[in-house]
C-alpha cells in the first residue's frame, strides 16, 4: 500500500469507518453532488465566485460525479480566465438531472429536499439556509470581496460531506453561516450589522506564501478573486521545494488529477499569472537566511501553510510587518478543524507559540494503521495528516479577511480556532 497515493479526505473516511480503506473507497466512489443555480447568478459576483469555488471542492471528495444546472450563458463577473461561466464548468453541466444526488446545493434558488441547502454570501458574510428552516437573507452588496462567498461554498461543501458520510453524526440539520467581519459565527451571523464594508481602501502589493500544499492553495485561490485593478503589480513569492502525489488531488485546490510529479509552486505560479499576477519562485525548504535576504526584503507579510512546527520556530516577527498562520489538526476526530495565529513584533514569539516538540512515533491514524498490521500487511505507514478542500476554504476566508483587515486597521485578531461542525 504506497499511503502517497491515497487522498488525504479518503484518510479520514477509512479512519471513521474503523480503517476499513475499502468501505471508503467504495462510498466515496458511489457519492454524488448536483449544484443547481437560478437566475440570480447572473448578476452576482458574489455567488458567482460560490458557485466556482463549490465545483472546485465537490469534485475533489465526491467522487461519483458532481451535476451543475446552470442558465444558459453566464457572463463571467470573475477575474479568472473565461468569457461564460457555463464554458468554464462546462465538464459538469448537465441539461437535466436524471438521477438524484446525495446531496444537493443550490446557488439563487432556495432548496427544495431534505438533503439540501442554499448557498448565501456577501463581501463578508457567507452561509447556508437548509431545507424547512427559517428562512434568511442577507444584504446584497455591489462590492467584490470574495470572503464570504469562499466561506460560504466552504460550509456547503462540509454540510455535504457529513450528511453523506456521516462524519459527525450531528442529530440536526441547520441554517448555519460566519461574518468574516467580526468572525461571529452564531445565529446572528447574517444581520446587517456583521455585513461590513463594501470596498477596502489599501491593498499589499507583495506576498511572501511559504508552503503550497492544502492550506496555501487555498489562500492562493481567495488572493485569486480579489478585485485588484492592476493584477500585474502585485507580486507573489512562492516557497515549496514538493512535488505532486497522487494523495493532493483530494485537497489542494489548484492540483488536476494529472500533474502528478509536477512542482507544486509552479503549479501555483501558472495559475496567479493566469490571472495577471507577477510571481517567484522558490523550490527549497524556508530557512533562517532567506528571511535576512536582501532581494526579498520587499516582502513584508509572509503567509505560512506548512504545518511544521520546527519550520515555524524560525519565523522573524522583527523581519515582517505581519505573519499569518493557518493549521488543522490533522486527526480524524477534528477533521473539521482550523486555527490561525497571527504574529508581529508585539505578539508572542513563534518559540513561544509552538513550544512543544512534535512527536516522530506518533500514529495519527491507530484504526487505519491496527487494520493493515493485523492483516499482515508491511512497510511503514506515512503520518499523512487529513485536509480537506472545505476546511482550506473556510480557513482561507478567515486567514485572507484577517490580512486585509489589518492593512486597512479595521481589526487585530491574533488567535481563532474553530471546527466547522461548531457554526
Amino acid at each position: 500500500m504506497n499511503m502517497k497515493n491515497i487522498s488525504r479526505p479518503l484518510l479520514a473516511l477509512a479512519e471513521r469507518y474503523g480503517g476499513d480503506l475499502e468501505l471508503a473507497e467504495e462510498r466515496m466512489a458511489n457519492s454524488s453532488v448536483h449544484i443547481i443555480c437560478g437566475e440570480a447568478i447572473r448578476n452576482s459576483y458574489h455567488l458567482q465566485v460560490a458557485l466556482l469555488t463549490s465545483v472546485n471542492i465537490s469534485k475533489r471528495i465526491f467522487l461519483g460525479g458532481i451535476k451543475v444546472e446552470l442558465p444558459e450563458k453566464i457572463i463571467n463577473l470573475t477575474p479568472h480566465q473565461g468569457k461564460f461561466l457555463n464554458q468554464m464548468i462546462k465538464s459538469h453541466l448537465a441539461l437535466s438531472l436524471d438521477h438524484k444526488a446525495n446531496y444537493t446545493i443550490y446557488i439563487g434558488m432556495e432548496p427544495e429536499t431534505e438533503n439540501s441547502c442554499e448557498i448565501l454570501c456577501n463581501n463578508w458574510q457567507g452561509g447556508i439556509r437548509v431545507h424547512n428552516e427559517p428562512i434568511i437573507s442577507l444584504a446584497t452588496s455591489q462590492g467584490k470581496l470574495p470572503f464570504g462567498a469562499i466561506a460560504s461554498a466552504g460550509i456547503a461543501c462540509f454540510k455535504a460531506f457529513d450528511k453523506v458520510f456521516e462524519m459527525t453524526n450531528l442529530p440536526f440539520h441547520e441554517n448555519a453561516g460566519i461574518s468574516l467581519w467580526d468572525y461571529t459565527y452564531t445565529k446572528e451571523w447574517h444581520n446587517t450589522i456583521h455585513e461590513g464594508s463594501e470596498h477596502l481602501e489599501r491593498t499589499i502589493y507583495e506576498f511572501w506564501f511559504v508552503g503550497l500544499g492544502h492550506l496555501g492553495q487555498a489562500y492562493l485561490w481567495l488572493l485569486s478573486f480579489l478585485p485588484f485593478e492592476n493584477a500585474h503589480l502585485i507580486k507573489i513569492l512562492l516557497q515549496d521545494h514538493d512535488m505532486i502525489d497522487g494523495s493532493n488531488w483530494g485537497s489542494q485546490l489548484l492540483v488536476s488529477s494529472d500533474q502528478a510529479d509536477c512542482s507544486k509552486a509552479r503549479i501555483c505560479a501558472t495559475f496567479l499569472e493566469s490571472i495577471g499576477f507577477t510571481t517567484r519562485v522558490i523550490e527549497k525548504p524556508l530557512e533562517k537566511l532567506d528571511q535576512e535576504m536582501e532581494s526579498l526584503k520587499d516582502f513584508k507579510y509572509l503567509i505560512n501553510g506548512l504545518d511544521n512546527v520546527a519550520t515555524r520556530r524560525i519565523l522573524k516577527p522583527e523581519r515582517f510587518k505581519l505573519i499569518l498562520d493557518g493549521a488543522t489538526n490533522g486527526a480524524e476526530h477534528f477533521f473539521d478543524s482550523f486555527t490561525m495565529n497571527t504574529i508581529d513584533v508585539n505578539s508572542k514569539r513563534p518559540k513561544d507559540i509552538w513550544n512543544k516538540e512534535e512527536d516522530p512515533n506518533k500514529i495519527l491514524h491507530p484504526k487505519l494503521f491496527e487494520r493493515i498490521e493485523k492483516s499482515g500487511g508491511c512497510g511503514s505507514i506515512i503520518n499523512h495528516s487529513i485536509s480537506t478542500p472545505f476546511v482550506g476554504a473556510l480557513g482561507a476566508s478567515i486567514l485572507m479577511s484577517e490580512l486585509f483587515k489589518r492593512v486597512n486597521n479595521i481589526s487585530k485578531t491574533s488567535y481563532k480556532t474553530l471546527l466547522m461542525r461548531d457554526i
